[in-house]
């Protein structure tokens, strides 16, 4: 029995063709769709708009995307501030001192920490350290580390900066503090001499606790903090990827490909907060901090901080000075001086000293209330890099790599064309 092969490429190039048109590609991620602005349908009927009134609405939508200098602002969790790093000036903000939920952001003071040993000789990057039991039922993400086995300092600092590794982080805290809860205290003592005033630290990773709160302002204290403490260690912030034990992580700022000039700094995700980000931007010799609290999408939060930059690049370069900033204590810098004193500061790894007074609930973001109020859900604890989302979630949606009904079944009839026309096997 002979067996011949014949085919034509006709039929997939058709199909090459109408895949654009049918997947909905997320460029290898999750994608969250916001739900919110949607409206629940109901009996009455509503008038259907003239053609007048849909063509000024269609302007207005157009002229308010023309808009590059308006930063719309997300009404639940949000809040933003852009500093000069030069001066201390802060060019923009909007609810600066409120407080918010610091998600994965929490691993700056953990790698600020991390940083602070490693240039004490406390740590060496290539030190290999135990990793326990605690460490390894660490939430998402993380890096798959097993109880009993070890891990190089560098890796684990890696894993913090690309992949935001829960499991790598318990790690370097219980290296350096004994405990989580050990760490945290030092973690929030810190906060305290760097001039951060409202933020209080529960855990190294920034999984849900209520009483882990910080500020837009505090952030941006940190960021320039790690920024001018540690010259030698801020370009870990820039890594793209990370590879370990054979797998790849990309870096959750994906702003960084695609914003000039930007060089860090960490993203952050739970559920309470939103999608968080502080970035540092340089330009000739102007280097810009910001933060963003409260996206409602890794996409939406990167659009704000993107249009934040160019604004305040813009207002720097035209030296007209925008409105003054609207802070809790009056002022509209940031006291850069008493950063850069704090960096003679050490840690003290080995004196316990006393929790910090932490802010009554009261004052504390409350958690995102789930759309369906007799169905409380689990809150969701991931980094957005694998973010949890539930089949019962109205408030956000997971969107990845959907084809239509329409797609598969021209492809299916292509398939059969070319089965009748060409068959795959003639049998002779």
């Amino acid at each position: 029995m002979m067996i011949n092969y014949k085919s034509s490429i006709l039929p997939w190039i058709l199909v090459l063709l109408l895949i654009p048109f049918s997947v909905d590609a997320t460029e290898g991620r999750s994608r969250l769709i916001d739900k919110s602005s949607f409206t629940l349908s109901s009996n009455k009927v509503k008038p259907k708009p003239s053609k007048q009134t849909a063509k000024r609405s269609s302007n207005k939508r157009k002229k308010a995307v023309r808009s590059s200098n308006a930063v719309i602002n997300d009404p639940a969790n949000y809040a933003d501030l852009v500093m000069d790093a030069k001066t201390g000036r802060i060019l923009h903000a909007t609810d600066p001192d409120e407080l918010r939920h610091p998600a994965s952001l929490t691993k700056m003071m953990t790698l600020y920490l991390t940083f602070q040993g490693l240039r004490s000789g406390r740590l060496h990057l290539n030190d290999f350290l135990p990793i326990s039991q605690i460490a390894s039922n660490q939430e998402p993400s993380r890096l798959g580390l097993r109880p009993g086995r070890q891990i190089r300092v560098e890796d684990a600092l890696l894993g913090l900066v690309t992949k935001s590794a829960n499991d790598a982080t318990v790690v370097l805290a219980e290296a350096m503090g004994g405990s989580i809860d050990g760490f945290a205290t030092m973690m929030t003592n810190k906060a305290r001499e760097l001039g951060m005033k409202r933020t209080v630290f529960c855990n190294p990773s920034g999984l849900p606790n209520p009483k882990q709160v910080t500020t837009a302002r505090d952030m941006a204290i940190l960021g320039y903090a790690l920024i001018h403490h540690f010259p030698e260690f801020y370009p870990y912030f820039s890594r793209e990827k990370f590879s370990y034990a054979g797998v790849t992580h990309r870096n959750h700022n994906r702003l960084m490909s695609r914003y000039p000039g930007m060089d860090g700094i960490k993203t952050g995700y739970i559920r309470a907060s939103g999608f968080n980000l502080v970035a540092s931007t340089v330009r000739g010799s102007t280097r810009l901090i910001a933060v963003v609290f409260g996206g409602r999408s890794a996409l939406s939060r990167d659009n704000k901080m993107a249009a934040l930059l160019d604004q305040s690049f813009a207002q720097l370069q035209n030296g007209k000075p925008e409105r003054r900033v609207n802070t809790a204590d009056g002022s509209d810098r940031i006291p850069t001086e008493q950063v850069m004193a704090s960096s003679t500061i050490t840690a003290d790894w080995t004196t316990p000293q006393p929790q910090p007074v932490t802010p009554p609930l009261s004052a504390m973001p409350q958690p995102v209330q789930s759309v369906v109020a007799d169905k409380p859900e689990q809150e969701s604890v991931a980094d957005e890099g694998t973010q949890v989302v539930k089949v019962n979630d109205k408030a956000h949606y997971k969107d990845i790599y959907t084809l239509s009904a329409g797609f598969v079944g021209m492809v299916g009839v292509l398939i059969f064309w070319k089965q009748r026309r060409y068959p795959y096997i003639v049998k002779t």
